[in-house]
């Protein structure tokens, strides 16, 4: 299970660095979709984002309406 964290963890930092922009949970599930695969949890992938940005992979912007994230760390 590990090495699939590891792996799915590695394919949003690699998406991330190449396409950067606002990343959300959303857009994470939609590119887990074209890499086949399925059934991850919401929850997960917004606890990998705010696990990425304590790490300063990336920045939180978050506002009553929408939260999102985008790379790079601090404000």
């Amino acid at each position: 299970m590990k090495a699939t964290r590891d792996a799915t963890r590695d394919l949003v930092l690699a998406a991330i660095a190449h396409q950067g922009g606002e990343w959300t949970p959303g857009r994470v599930k939609r590119l887990y979709a074209q890499h086949n695969l399925t059934h991850v949890w919401r929850r997960n992938i917004r606890r990998l984002l705010a696990q990425l940005c304590a790490e300063g992979h990336l920045t939180l912007h978050d506002s009553p309406a929408r939260r999102f994230y985008t790379p790079g760390g601090g404000e």
